[in-house]
């Protein structure tokens, strides 16, 4: 399958225009041996090495998908799309401003590589993360966060949406495997293999070409450190998803002690200006780990052994507690537009016209997201899942139990030359963001 804009592993990639999934390390020869994999349940009979990578791979796809078809940002992220790609054929005003406007998305998924720095240190051995605003004008206000071993300043990150993305993704693929070996009867096998699991996971966080994907979740590990393993990814799941479907006026209302919180006060605002437009949502995430870092350290014993326990019992309620009883954010605004924005969101993709992404996030999102809500796509089994086909390198389709009712070669093949007309589109803007800068203080609009 032709790649256009995408998530980027080299073993597996989610297409954004497309919404398409490629598992690039299979062909023909391994689509038994897929099928097979897929069709293992939980509790069932404990899977072989080769069946639990395979698994993981694809739970680490999938949770690319659902994010994008069962959050309020994947619904935005799809209808500046649907709206782009409606303008290609548009040179008047009103079609340049509409692909500007989902180049504001693009930008976030696309890779600031001219704004990081790394080292030859390993990233685990700097126990230190400070953060700084960069006022950037190519990519607006960015989250520098500084990697330091003692005083000395071994890596800067931009935090972007790629890392809010790839830590959900990968939280899914490492819980996948972890789950996929505790039904085994051998406890000396689970505490050894669990081990190797955890070592993989550290050699990850330490490779210096996956520092912007990995920097969320080295910052969750540095600030949880009494979680076990478990805990932590299935913590980093639930904030990623909290972060990826925060509403408008939750993100509003949160901006607002974000504001408060920041050093810069010029840029801080200018920051938190990108949360009241629904945007900066790996903000929430970094934030949050901070503030309920900073929340337990204000805790009695006992009760932040009781904190400690809800995250590991229910990270979901975790968070929102935090927000609500230590901010004091009526969780009425966290909440109340989930009761009619998804259905509103549906039916403007339905409007546009083009594609077939709303019937996709439509069904995907009824049958997903009550799941998704309570229990990370990596401790899910694949027929509990509604999901479209997933293609092999070679273009060999692989058929998924609980399926969307779309021939996905053939929905491909259809819109080709739109794909590529879309790709191109993206390929000839340059990657910009237009934002509140930090010296604005209010815009006229009359």
């Amino acid at each position: 399958m032709q790649q256009f804009l995408a998530t980027p592993d080299s073993d597996g990639h989610l297409d954004f225009f497309s919404n398409l999934i490629s598992l690039n390390i299979y062909n023909s020869e391994n689509a038994h041996e897929i099928q097979e994999a897929i069709a293992l349940k939980a509790g069932g009979a404990a899977p072989a090495e080769r069946a639990r990578e395979i698994r993981a791979l694809l739970k680490h796809e999938i949770t690319h998908f659902l994010d994008m078809t069962t959050t309020a940002w994947g619904g935005q992220y799809i209808f500046r799309k649907l709206r782009a790609a409606k303008s290609l054929n548009c040179s008047d005003e009103e079609g340049i401003a509409t692909q500007r406007v989902f180049m504001l998305e693009t930008t976030e998924v696309d890779v600031h590589k001219a704004l990081l720095s790394t080292s030859n240190v390993a990233p685990t051995e700097c126990l230190t993360m400070r953060h700084e605003l960069l006022d950037d004008e190519r990519f607006g206000m960015v989250l520098m966060i500084n990697y330091y071993q003692g005083e000395k300043r071994c890596h800067s990150v931009p935090l972007s949406m790629l890392s809010l993305l790839e830590a959900n993704a990968t939280a899914s693929e490492y819980l996948s495997r972890l789950a996929d070996l505790e039904v085994n009867d051998d406890a000396v096998f689970r505490k050894i293999e669990g081990r190797m699991i955890e070592d993989r996971f550290i050699r990850l966080l330490n490779d210096p070409d996956r520092l912007e994907y990995s920097a969320l979740l080295h910052l969750t590990r540095i600030h949880l450190s009494e979680l076990p393993f478990r805990d932590l990814l299935a913590f980093v799941s639930a904030l990623c998803r909290f972060a990826l479907d925060a509403t408008d006026l939750g993100m509003a209302a949160m901006a607002n002690v974000i504001e408060a919180s920041a050093r810069n006060e010029d840029r801080g605002r200018a920051l938190s200006m990108e949360l009241r437009r629904a945007s900066a949502r790996p903000l929430l995430y970094f934030k949050t780990v901070l503030f309920v870092y900073g929340w337990m350290n204000e805790m009695d014993e006992p009760g932040r052994d009781a904190y400690l326990g809800l995250i590991q019992t229910d990270p979901h309620k975790a968070i929102q507690m935090l927000w609500v009883k230590r901010f004091g954010i009526d969780e009425s605004a966290l909440n109340l537009e989930r009761s009619f924005m998804p259905a509103s969101k549906i039916e403007w993709l339905k409007e546009i016209g083009i594609l077939s992404d709303a019937r996709i996030y439509e069904e995907s999102f009824e049958a997903n997201s009550g799941l998704l809500d309570h229990t990370p796509c990596g401790l899910l089994d694949f027929d509990q899942l509604k999901l479209l086909d997933v293609f092999l390198k070679d273009g060999t389709k692989i058929t998924l139990p609980n399926r969307i009712d779309i021939n996905v070669q053939d929905y491909f093949d259809e819109n080709l030359q739109l794909f590529s007309d879309m790709q191109a589109m993206y390929r000839a803007q340059i990657p910009q963001r237009f934002y509140v800068g930090p010296n604005v203080i209010h815009i006229n609009v009359g």
